[in-house]
């Protein structure tokens, strides 16, 4: 019996010449999708294609072994429909040179067809998760050793500022760390040296203009705008019950507040406003309110705003804007030289895995990578000769 595909399925399978994101739970028949549309690209009457140029990635090597299982079972499944299908049959001996299998192992394929381009050693090997552990160790108590030998004295500041206990470990985790994130982008020098740029501030206009201020004071707006409609909410329930006029001056209270945070991005404002927030008392009893569930209902959303702006105060406002100035340059210190020591390692690392002919998972993306880009970012032959033979990227 047939398959019946869904809608969105079907769209998936039929789907050409645009990029596809499908995102479903797990279970929902991704990967069948993904075999099925293989197969439709294998046996299209106006353009099929090869099954070798076709690149397939999976998370792990295992799921990749079932992905190639499933597409042979497919093909051969297809071959005893459809028997008069040359193309189809050759299929069943081109799934051996296949690429379907992890991206690390695409990335292997590409730097052992093209080593000379970065010029490697035909003969690498990747090291395994805890050779690589030790060697990155040791390098990096080689660097502490030569900064230690260096005498600067910001180097001593440095790992005190750092430092967890007693000795540098801390410090060497804090590298670690930060060497860690460099390397899961296109380009870990250049990524290092930027994240400098963000301590560069000295004024409030330009701690404003930080990458990350903006995205801040973005999400403090959404805050702003849920809490003044919890306000207008509470005017609301007021207006719809008599006798509770006492609790209006209250919430004029939080909406004024509110309404001075409202659209503004400068901390100082914020610093001031918040520094000056107080808790506002309610009323209580029949008096205030003859209606015991509108009394519980006014509490609640007064509750929810004292907590709101306590917390936004607490998180991020406990200081004036002069004093987050000064830790900025003491910060930007620590970091340049945080920056410097992780440069410093990366380079005596990558060094000592070229003496060893080896590459870590991290080098094989980004060996790739400068196999097929240049230094300004643009295509190589390589890559163009890759684009023109590959027909599409397959992502499980």
């Amino acid at each position: 019996m047939a398959v019946q595909w869904t809608k969105e399925q079907q769209k998936v399978i039929e789907l050409r010449d645009t990029d596809i994101l499908v995102s479903a739970a797990a279970g929902s028949g991704k990967t069948a999708v993904l075999v099925q549309r293989i197969i439709g690209k294998i046996m299209d009457e106006n353009h099929p294609v090869n099954i070798d140029q076709l690149v397939i990635v999976t998370f792990t090597q295992a799921a990749a072994e079932e992905m190639r299982e499933r597409i042979m079972e497919a093909i051969e499944k297809q071959s005893a429909l459809h028997p008069q299908n040359v193309h189809l049959q050759r299929q069943k001996t081109r799934i051996h040179m296949a690429n379907i299998s992890t991206i690390h192992r695409f990335c292997k394929h590409i730097i052992q067809n093209h080593f000379q381009e970065i010029n490697l050693e035909p003969s690498f090997r990747v090291g395994d998760t805890g050779e690589m552990a030790l060697m990155r160790q040791d390098v990096l108590s080689e660097v502490f050793e030569h900064y230690y030998e260096e005498g600067r004295e910001e180097f001593l500041q440095f790992t005190e500022y750092f430092a967890g206990g007693k000795d540098d470990e801390g410090v060497g985790e804090v590298v670690l760390q930060l060497y860690e994130s460099a390397m899961s982008n296109p380009n870990p020098e250049q990524w290092l040296k930027k994240c400098c740029g963000a301590y560069q501030v000295k004024t409030c206009e330009q701690l404003m203009e930080t990458e990350w201020m903006k995205a801040l004071f973005l999400h403090l707006q959404g805050l702003v705008r849920h809490a003044k409609n919890r306000v207008l909410q509470a005017f609301g329930r007021m207006d719809d019950t008599q006798g509770c006029e006492a609790y209006g001056g209250i919430f004029s209270y939080y909406e004024a507040l509110l309404e001075k945070l409202m659209g503004q991005a400068d901390y100082q404002t914020w610093f001031l406003a918040l520094g000056g927030f107080e808790h506002q008392k309610l009323p209580t009893g029949k008096r205030a309110c003859p209606d015991v569930s509108v009394r519980e209902e006014l509490k609640e959303i007064r509750d929810e705003l004292n907590k709101l702006l306590d917390d936004l105060k607490k998180k991020y406002f406990k200081q004036d804007a002069e004093t987050v100035l000064l830790q900025f340059e003491e910060s930007r210190c620590m970091m340049e030289l945080l920056v410097e020591v992780t440069l410093f390692f990366h380079k005596q690392f990558l060094a000592e895995k070229r003496k060893n002919n080896l590459l870590d998972f991290h080098d094989l993306e980004h060996e790739a990578l400068h196999i097929l880009l240049d230094e300004d970012g643009n295509p190589t032959q390589t890559a163009l000769e890759y684009a023109e033979y590959f027909d599409e990227i397959e992502i499980d």
